[in-house]
């Protein structure tokens, strides 16, 4: 599972051939529309897109890929139930809280 740039994905693909028949890649990056980037592109595609191209090619050679566009992003919100859930769980729930937060706002300006 990816939620990135793709460049750890590509070099377990290139170093580790003989393993491609036991994995399978679920990525988000690109879009169907507008990136988020710039008009064309999609961060997590742009950052990297050698490694990109390579796990594309990857999944042309028989590795099953499951590409999950910018646009589907949209739509997992992040409800006041979900942040209630992460109340009182230390520092590290309160600094996915703050995160999730900030996210939450910027989708609403933005999207």
């Amino acid at each position: 599972l990816a939620t990135g740039a793709l460049t750890n994905i590509a070099l377990f693909l290139a170093l580790y051939p003989e393993l491609w028949g036991s994995v399978e890649v679920v990525l988000m990056g690109g879009a169907i529309g507008m990136g988020n980037t710039s008009p064309a592109a999609e961060f997590n595609i742009e950052t990297d897109p050698e490694a990109a191209h390579i796990v594309v090619e990857a999944g042309r050679a028989g590795v099953p890929v499951a590409m999950v566009p910018l646009e589907v992003t949209h739509t997992a919100l992040v409800t006041p139930g979900v942040l209630e859930r992460l109340d009182g769980g230390g520092d590290f729930m309160a600094l996915v809280r703050e995160l999730l937060t900030f996210f939450r706002s910027t989708y609403s300006e933005v999207f």
